[in-house]
């Protein structure tokens, strides 16, 4: 009886311990995202020096998202959180006011990068220049992926400038590979 006692009292202390353990990131600080080109940036330049999660609920193509309240602290206690905006993703911008007392500075991409300019009507007709819209998909242009790139890098430098060396070695490796997109 005791041996059951003893093993019963072991799995739950093991349970409770590994539930209250937070995961091996958790020294790491946390950047959020809410497309999976920011998400690849942000890892390639900041490599293992940082936590790169998606914003709960996250697409490109929602207007709301309703997130738990331990979503929304988790998001209130994270370093930055990029957005494309631009008509993509309005949920960040359309909740700011749950983001005022936090300590994430909310990126929004579409402020420091010229998107192209495109005609989203059906009807080739009614594509005149004033009806041209910025269009939010950055990756699909390398010389745009590495201008977000580089925006994204002096970010990261103004924010954790003790890991200003990292970024900038991982930087390098990156713009190469971009370059060579481009190029091919």
């Amino acid at each position: 009886m005791k041996r059951i006692l003893l093993l019963v009292l072991a799995l739950i202390s093991a349970v409770t311990l590994t539930a209250c353990k937070g995961g091996i990131d958790d020294d790491k600080p946390v950047v959020y995202v809410t497309v999976y080109p920011v998400e690849f940036i942000v890892q390639q330049i900041a490599g293992d020096v940082l936590t790169v999660k998606y914003v709960p609920g996250a697409s490109a193509h929602v207007t709301s998202v309703d997130w738990n309240a331990q979503e929304i602290i988790d998001m209130l206690n994270a370093s930055l959180l990029f957005y494309v905006h631009a008509g993509a993703d309005n949920y960040v911008p359309n909740n700011a006011e749950l983001f005022a007392g936090g300590t994430v500075e909310l990126v929004d991409l579409s402020q420091h990068l010229t998107y192209n300019l495109v005609c989203f009507g059906h009807d080739d007709t009614d594509c005149s220049e004033t009806a041209l819209s910025e269009d939010p998909h950055f990756w699909l242009d390398p010389v745009l992926m590495f201008e977000a790139a580089q925006f994204i890098k002096d970010k990261l430098i103004a924010t954790f400038p003790e890991m200003s060396d990292n970024f900038n070695n991982n930087f390098t490796l990156l713009s190469s590979a971009l370059d060579k997109l481009d190029d091919d």
